[in-house]
């Protein structure tokens, strides 16, 4: 266990470590996960992937592949099906949404609609969904539209956000792929998700939570670097959330030993930097008993 002392130090490389992670590999913030995708063997151009996800590990040791497991999880749990229109918040650089477009082991949606609130991540993804487009004939039938700007519609938020009351835009599947516990709120999102969700529609997240209801002031001030301190819950907080907002049929899957601890493995044979992180993200697992976890819930 950590002192203080040892703590503070131990926090302090992390995030150092994290800064010179995305200065040293010379692309702007919101792309440093580039070379994460990058596979022994690889030559020094662009990765075929830019999958940026924890991962869901149970049958692989590559990232990507994790990466697309995790994708997928997520989308047999929301039940998704041909046809259906998808709501894919905080895409990244877009492999998420080429994946809708072209993935060989799923259904091709009818409409498919991103969010992400990083304009380098927006722009990259715009022109590599043009690029699937104009190559693939079964990828140009789906209507696509990208958003630039934060998941929760604030006031000031133009109409043509996807979750803007006066967007009259329905959706069958809300996907937040990793990425809601940064949301401020996770509470907000889900009950604007809610709104914009079809009858029968569901919302599936792969996010993180905690084990226990009271994490330690020390697990609690750690948490706050990484989520809003509102979005610190327990999985059973998590699930009265979702019933709260009138959500049904809530589940939550802790996939936590294939998710954190293949992504430290991982992590930990990628040079010296990643190597100290992915020592934070063990410790976070371990000692501060952090969950990764797959939430969906349904509108009724």
């Amino acid at each position: 266990m950590f002192d203080t002392l040892s703590l503070f130090l131990f926090l302090s490389i992390t995030l150092c470590s994290l800064f010179f992670l995305r200065s040293s590999v010379g692309v702007p913030y919101g792309l440093y996960h580039l070379t994460l995708n990058k596979e022994l063997g690889d030559s020094d151009s662009s990765p075929k992937t830019e999958w940026m996800n924890q991962g869901y590990w149970k049958a692989t040791t590559s990232f990507p592949e994790a990466c697309r497991a995790l994708a997928l999880k997520l989308l047999k749990a929301a039940k998704y099906k041909v046809g259906d229109s998808v709501l894919d918040v905080g895409h990244g650089t877009g492999e998420s949404l080429i994946m809708f477009l072209t993935d060989r082991d799923i259904p091709r949606p009818s409409k498919l609609v991103g969010i992400t609130n990083a304009p380098s991540q927006y722009q990259r993804s715009k022109e590599r969904v043009s690029r699937v487009r104009s190559s693939n004939d079964e990828a140009a039938k789906v209507s696509v539209d990208l958003y630039c700007g934060d998941a929760i519609c604030r006031d000031t938020a133009p109409p043509t956000h996807p979750l803007h009351v006066q967007n009259t835009a329905r959706f069958d599947v809300v996907f937040a792929l990793d990425c809601a516990y940064h949301f401020a709120t996770r509470k907000e999102f889900l009950a604007q998700a809610y709104q914009k969700l079809a009858p029968g529609g569901r919302i599936v997240l792969g996010d993180i939570c905690f084990a226990k209801e009271f994490p330690s002031r020390v697990i609690a001030f750690i948490a706050t670097k990484i989520m809003p301190k509102e979005n610190i819950v327990s999985l059973q907080e998590y699930i009265q959330l979702l019933e709260k907002l009138e959500y049904t049929e809530v589940e939550l899957e802790d996939i936590t030993s294939d998710s954190f601890v293949g992504l430290c493995k991982f992590l930990s044979t990628r040079g010296a930097l990643w190597y100290i992180y992915s020592c934070f993200l063990s410790w976070f697992q371990d000692a501060g008993g952090a969950r990764f976890v797959v939430v969906t819930a349904r509108k009724p």
